[in-house]
């Protein structure tokens, strides 16, 4: 009889960290329940502390780190349901479309008939912009020494005014990816980035740069071999 109790008492031990992180998780206290199942480094083997874990980050927007954690909680169970559905969703969000395409052909009977329709249709394809504008003031726009550094280096006499002027600065970045057709893994990239400065009062030093890159890729889960070629 007191071996039986033993064994109840160690039981209610063990999963008293899973159900502290559960009820953190919850209160919406996700921080807190994410440092319970960190420190609770006996139950590590219980794929429920990894699951509470891995939720608790996917709340918080950490993709990368609840990524790594669902993965886990599959490494420990398999078919846990959950777990797949909800990585393929990040895997998805983060634009690892082979990864949640794989996934999803593998166990297409954990996924809804709606899921598996846009199976085929998950875009391979990426349009990445960007575009900044600053504003600000030059004091020394013509990178003058104010002295006679330059005239002894170079035997002359050289123009010493420091020139200054406020300026407006455009830096655009477009880009865009894709698979080459009948091929999972080669891809084609273009990119064209433009970058212009306008000083307001010394037009004489405006900067106007262009670059346009072509280049193709070959990309699988280990690494990404890229061959480009520019013109500035």
């Amino acid at each position: 009889m007191r071996v039986l109790l033993l064994s109840v008492s160690l039981s209610v031990l063990l999963f008293s960290s899973v159900q502290d992180a559960q009820e953190f998780y919850n209160n919406s206290k996700y921080k807190e329940a994410i440092q319970e199942a960190k420190s609770s480094t006996n139950d590590y083997g219980n794929p429920l502390l990894h699951l509470i874990w891995a939720d608790s980050a996917n709340a918080l927007g950490l993709q990368d780190e609840a990524m790594s954690t669902y993965e886990r909680v599959l490494m420990l169970e398999e078919n846990n349901v959950k777990a797949r559905q909800s990585l393929v969703k990040l895997y998805k969000d983060t634009s690892r479309d082979k990864l949640a395409i794989d996934m999803m052909t593998e166990f297409k009977d954990q996924f809804s008939q709606d899921e598996l329709k846009g199976l085929e249709t998950v875009s391979k394809s990426s349009l990445k912009s960007s575009l900044s504008v600053d504003m600000g003031y030059d004091s020394n726009i013509n990178v003058n020494p104010g002295g006679d550094i330059l005239d002894n280096y170079y035997g002359s006499i050289g123009n010493k005014d420091i020139i200054s002027t406020t300026f407006i600065r455009f830096n655009g970045d477009i880009s865009y990816t894709d698979s080459i057709i009948d091929s999972e893994n080669w891809y084609f990239k273009a990119r064209l980035n433009v970058y212009h400065q306008h000083n307001f009062d010394e037009s004489y030093y405006n900067i106007s740069l262009a670059k346009i890159e072509l280049g193709t890729g070959y990309m699988n889960d280990s690494y990404n071999l890229y061959l480009p070629l520019s013109y500035n």
